[in-house]
């Protein structure tokens, strides 16, 4: 196929800034080396909006905490949790109850913080990024990958291109992100210069209308012919809720996906724990393990925690089950 990826670069992404082709297994932040977590061979990580719906105060404490308690080395790192408190609670507000701002003055506040959020992206200092990623490091963990929230079509140019700083900063190769087709052509060349590769996660759904969405599987293979560098993060919940037959789209595809966020739903987007939904998270599991397929498989969490549980303690149950596929 042209412009594929090789199973190198799917495998290790591009650590770094300026290093193409990615590094033999391991990253290196200030002289640290970082290892990589398989479990029977594939290669598990963290989508760290797991934790999105805890407490904002101390998110990336619990982040750090978690990943070293469950060896896991590598995470994709969910802008929200290192955005400033006060403007997460500001956006949460103007959602409203139904997390989707309806009355005019819902609208209104929304746009007000969105706002602040857009002039945060583009001004907060990447130190930040840096010291999180030697912080990371430290304990031998990674951000392979940054995910910005909100790229859209009213995303300005000096945003997009300070997702790419962002990434460089956290020393993460990948960026992934939710985007429709008309940002995806204008973020291609800003992030082939960086060197930065780029899951598509798109909003998977058979029966989309809309010809901007990266949504149905015509759309995400339309998206790979707009650069080199791109490649598909799937999110397997939200595709069988979006009535995709995902072993399917595995089969056709497994050449451009970099990331599998590892979610169980029922095909009415219900979430559920691993193995209670209708996602096949057991048979993907064994399908990347059995193929060998340079796919990262990351824990994505977001399931109601049952009364008197915990959000972490509902990730934990997530690796437990994947180690029990795997090595059973």
């Amino acid at each position: 196929m042209s412009g594929m990826w090789t199973r190198r670069q799917f495998g290790f992404g591009v650590v770094g800034v300026g290093m193409a082709g990615g590094l033999s297994g391991v990253a290196l932040a200030e002289g640290i080396a970082v290892a990589r977590t398989t479990v029977g061979g594939v290669r598990m990580g963290l989508e760290s909006y797991s934790l999105a719906a805890i407490p904002h105060e101390g998110a990336i404490d619990s982040l750090l905490t978690l990943m070293v308690e469950l060896n896991l080395k590598e995470c994709s790192l969910y802008e929200q949790l290192v955005q400033p408190t006060e403007m997460v609670e500001k956006l949460r507000v103007a959602r409203g109850p139904t997390g989707v701002p309806t009355t005019d003055e819902e609208k209104a506040a929304f746009a007000k913080a969105s706002g602040e959020l857009r002039r945060w992206r583009v001004s907060v200092s990447l130190d930040m990024f840096r010291d999180l990623r030697k912080r990371f490091a430290a304990r031998g963990i990674e951000f392979f990958a940054y995910s910005p929230w909100g790229m859209s079509a009213t995303s300005s140019d000096a945003e997009l291109e300070r997702s790419c700083a962002i990434a460089q900063a956290l020393g993460a190769g990948v960026v992934t992100t939710g985007m429709a087709k008309s940002v995806a052509k204008r973020f291609a060349p800003m992030a082939e210069k960086a060197g930065l590769l780029v899951g598509i996660e798109g909003r998977p759904n058979v029966n989309s209308t809309d010809a901007d969405a990266i949504a149905t599987p015509a759309d995400y293979v339309e998206a790979m012919g707009y650069s080199k560098n791109y490649g598909i993060d799937l999110d397997v919940g939200d595709a069988t809720g979006g009535g995709f037959d995902v072993l399917a789209f595995l089969k056709a595809n497994h050449a451009r996906i970099t990331t599998f966020n590892m979610k169980d739903r029922k095909k009415d987007r219900t979430s559920m724990p691993w193995g209670e939904g209708e996602t096949p998270v057991g048979e993907l599991l064994r399908i990347v393990q059995k193929e060998r397929y340079a796919i990262r498989c990351l824990i994505d969490c977001d399931y109601a925690t049952a009364p008197g549980g915990s959000r972490l303690e509902d990730v934990k149950r997530c690796m437990r089950y994947a180690e029990a596929v795997l090595r059973g």
